[in-house]
């Protein structure tokens, strides 16, 4: 069977028996059985395999120049030839269809297509895996030919790598031509004349490690985010599967925080599953999650990794003839499910656990990975709970590339419908994220150009509760002034959907200024302003997004803050950069990628500080009249805020200290940075409560324990 044993493939890759890399010659009975297995997922990724591979071995069989449909990829691709510039990316799919089909043709195509040189853009695992499975098949001639190509290749990417790797090992562009050299010296070992290849194993497993390190942080959240760091992440997998195999060096356990990356990831999931949030510089996609998901299942015997596998898809790209003959086309399960149809997929699946749901499982609503300064909070595993991730917008400084300044950005869903956005690719600026400006504009600019953040946020708070979860972010240095600190609660409970709420507390420059508290909404959804609240009507008409504000009272500074509610539709800070009519023809009404046509809430408050809580309330669309939330300012001892927030038989009261730690409103006495406490609306019987950093408290003069 398809074993992730550490060693299991040693004998193999000493003696030279294949194929050892992901599997061995004595899978393939069990693989075929499972995919012989109607009920079994594995027959229909087989199946959609088998659709998707028949015209690329008929290309290959049609070609009179093979090397040039698989010697040059992206000339093939630019040529406008989709199905040749397949060829390479899906090479392991063809043997593997053709090895359990018993395909004569399918396989003489893969044997073909490594006998002249293919090339697949960097990332030759495809390849290698196709060589591994076809090697018995080839001639000494053809696997000479083959180690000649490997070499070529692996001498390529160690000069491109250069001696300066190692200080910037998290990069996913240097981290792909190691692994490419990493692969293709495994693929080769135990031939003929091979020395070379293994002379260079050491160095190149030392850049392994250093990848990990720089590209993963402890509870496994990937640097560069989901898109580009889930894509690297799982090549750093599939590598790493093979290096187990092996008996080498066990990447899962030497380096624990590797086995954490699919966990980490089921974080991030929206409440009802099929896709994840776009927290980075790319889009919400999972690529290789075939994989890097059934691999880590079966591994870690998480069945709640198999449930994430397939829940998600990518609905970014049409389901045209391209779509449909590119890798990332998915297999229908059944049941709303789905899989990528690759070969790894079927070599991960085939003894994976069968799929549990989060809130069946047991797993914790909150997560945080300190070294990226993330956070992922929800109010329970329920497709209508509402789910909040918060940015601290820390990222090490081996793994550049990809930062925005998204210091305090959060996103919001729930009650089925995804409120608040990231803006993915090209919005790097402070102002295409939902933060508080200073004067409306970004602390630091692009200038409309595209390139990685040079400025740092950092996480200084994290702590989840019974009532509220919370987590707090110091964003001076990206808002470019005196200091800037949000705070963000998610409180839960009480049989409906959460809500959150933030505190801002920003100096500008120590006199009156402008202050933006702005939040990105999904395109297609509708913004009401009012006078010291907003109501965000959802992109899909299911739910509804109540925002209310509370500001300093009149009393509190010499010249009184001032509010104002509005909307707008920024256009992408990278303008200069992509080209607006080609950035409008691709910007369609999603928010999975590169997110432009957002409406913006825009809370302008104009003061001595930025200091404003904002209270975001979901509730389903089609609730009865009179259950719609309540929320009204309460008033407090000068340098806190406080408002009450009803919602059905309940009211919760919510203090903020910004300093002092005087938390007194509503008949609440207490000292602490903030409170929160819930009462039976007709009795006021106190039901739950919540303190932080907190010495005592009084509800309506008894004492709680705290």
């Amino acid at each position: 069977m398809p074993s992730f044993e550490p060693g299991c493939a040693a004998s193999d890759f000493a003696s030279g028996v294949r194929p050892h890399m992901l599997m061995g010659a004595a899978d393939l009975p069990h693989i075929a059985a499972k995919c012989r297995d109607k009920s079994h997922w594995c027959a229909a990724v087989l199946n959609a395999m088998r659709i998707n591979v028949a015209p690329l071995v008929d290309r290959v069989h049609e070609s009179k120049d093979l090397h040039a449909l698989v010697g040059n990829p992206n000339k093939t691709r630019n040529g406008g030839d989709p199905l040749g510039s397949q060829v390479t990316q899906q090479l392991d799919n063809i043997a593997l269809v053709g090895l359990l089909d018993d395909d004569a043709r399918a396989l003489e195509a893969v044997r073909l297509v490594l006998t002249h040189r293919p090339e697949n853009r960097g990332n030759n695992f495809n390849v290698v895996l196709a060589w591994d499975m076809l090697h018995g098949r080839l001639s000494p001639e053809d696997r000479a030919a083959f180690v000649g190509f490997a070499r070529q290749q692996v001498d390529r990417c160690v000069e491109l790598i250069g001696p300066g790797y190692r200080l910037s090992a998290g990069g996913n562009i240097l981290m792909t031509f190691t692994l490419d050299a990493l692969s293709l010296c495994l693929a080769v070992h135990g031939e003929p004349d091979t020395a070379d290849f293994d002379a260079r194993l050491p160095d190149l497993l030392l850049d392994y490690e250093a990848a990990i390190y720089c590209a993963l942080g402890p509870e496994g959240y990937p640097a560069e985010d989901i898109g580009y760091g889930t894509l690297m992440l799982s090549r750093l997998l599939r590598i790493g599967t093979m290096l187990r195999r092996t008996g080498l060096f066990d990447p899962y356990v030497r380096i624990p925080r590797l086995k954490r990356f699919g966990r980490a990831m089921l974080h991030f999931v929206q409440p009802w599953g099929m896709f994840l949030s776009n927290t980075g510089d790319h889009g919400d996609d999972f690529g290789g999650r075939d994989h890097a998901l059934a691999g880590l299942a079966t591994i870690n015997h998480d069945p709640t990794l198999t449930w994430l596998l397939a829940t998600l898809s990518y609905p970014v790209l049409d389901h045209d003839q391209w779509h449909r003959l590119s890798p990332t086309f998915e297999a229908d399960l059944g049941e709303g499910r789905r899989a990528p149809a690759s070969a790894v997929c079927i070599l991960g699946l085939a003894d994976a656990p069968a799929p549990v749901h989060p809130r069946d499982a047991g797993v914790p609503t909150a997560f945080v990975d300190r070294d990226r300064g993330i956070v992922s909070l929800r109010s329970g595993w329920g497709d209508d709970d509402t789910y909040v991730y918060f940015d601290g917008s820390q990222r090490p400084t081996s793994a550049q590339g990809h930062a925005h300044d998204s210091a305090g950005h959060f996103c919001l869903s729930g009650a089925g419908e995804y409120f608040a956005v990231s803006p993915g690719r090209y919005g790097i600026d402070q102002d295409q994220h939902n933060v508080l400006l200073v004067d409306g504009k970004s602390g630091q600019t692009t200038d409309g150009q595209w390139r990685a953040s040079w400025y740092q946020g950092r996480l200084t708070a994290y702590r989840p509760g019974a009532l509220c979860d919370y987590a707090a972010a110091d964003c001076s240095q990206q808002a470019n002034c005196y200091w800037s600190y949000r705070h963000i609660g998610l409180v839960k409970g009480a049989g409906m959907p959460g809500y959150a709420w933030t505190v801002d507390d920003v100096n500008g420059t120590n006199d009156f200024r402008e202050f933006w508290w702005t939040m990105y909404a999904a395109p297609g959804s509708v913004i009401e302003t009012r006078e010291r609240s907003a109501q965000v009507r959802g992109r899909q008409g299911k739910a509804v997004l109540a925002v209310h504000f509370t500001i300093p009272t009149p009393d509190t500074y010499p010249k009184p803050h001032t509010l104002e509610i509005a909307q707008d539709v920024p256009w992408t800070s990278s303008h200069k950069y992509v080209a607006r009519d080609m950035a409008v023809s691709g910007a369609k009404n999603t928010v999975h990628h590169a997110t432009y046509n957002r409406p913006r809430l825009v809370a302008k408050l104009a003061g001595y500080n930025g200091r404003i809580l904002a209270v975001m309330i979901p509730r389903k669309a089609g609730e009865i009249p009179g259950a719609e939330p309540v929320v009204e300012s309460l008033p407090a001892i000068k340098g806190s805020l406080a408002a009450r927030i009803v919602r059905g038989s309940w009211e919760d009261t919510i203090i903020f200290a910004y300093g002092h730690s005087l938390l007194e409103a509503n008949g609440v006495r207490a000292r602490g940075r903030w409170a929160v406490v819930r009462r039976d609306l007709a009795t006021r019987r106190l039901l739950a409560h919540e303190i932080c950093e907190g010495d005592w408290m009084e509800v309506d003069g008894k004492a709680v324990t705290i």
